[in-house]
C-alpha cells in the first residue's frame, strides 16, 4: 500500500521521548484527523531514546517501545521503521512493539505511516497515536 500512495508532504516531527533513565518524557500522544481517502498517508518522525541508569548495569537495560493506534476505526493500520535495529517496514497492525539487544544506549530513529487499509472504507474522524519508551 505504502509504495504506491501518495505519502504527506513532510512528516510531522513528533520530538523525543526516552525509557525510564531518560530527561525526556516516556510516552506522547497525537490526536489527528483521519486520513481522507485511500491514497492519503499519515508520516510521523520520532526519536526514541534509551538511556542507562545506575541500577540498569546490574539488569542489563534493553531497548523497549510501543507504539499504537488507539480509537482507530477498523481497516485503519500503521506501519513502522526503527533505525539502526531495522531494514524493513512492519506494517498490517495497530499496535506495534520492539524489544531490542541489551546495551547501554539503543536510542532508535522511529518513522511511523498511518493509513487505510487497501480494502478499507474510509470515514470522518481522529485517531490517536501513542508512543511508550519502557
Amino acid at each position: 500500500m505504502i509504495a504506491g500512495a501518495a505519502m504527506s508532504a513532510l512528516p510531522t516531527n513528533l520530538g523525543i521521548i526516552g525509557d525510564k533513565c531518560s530527561s525526556y518524557p516516556n510516552s506522547l500522544e497525537h490526536a489527528a484527523l483521519l486520513p481522507q481517502n485511500l491514497d492519503t498517508i499519515h508520516t510521523y518522525q520520532i526519536r526514541i531514546e534509551d538511556k542507562s541508569c545506575a541500577h540498569d548495569i546490574v539488569w542489563e537495560d534493553s531497548f523497549h517501545a510501543r507504539i499504537r493506534l488507539e480509537s482507530a476505526p477498523p481497516g485503519l493500520q500503521l506501519c513502522v521503521l526503527m533505525r539502526p535495529f531495522q531494514s524493513e517496514r512492519n506494517c498490517d497492525k495497530t499496535y506495534y512493539e520492539l524489544v531490542g539487544t541489551s546495551g547501554l544506549n539503543d536510542t532508535q530513529d522511529v518513522t511511523i505511516w498511518v493509513f487505510w487499509h487497501p480494502q478499507a472504507k474510509p470515514i470522518s474522524g481522529s485517531y490517536r497515536l501513542v508512543v511508550s519508551g519502557i
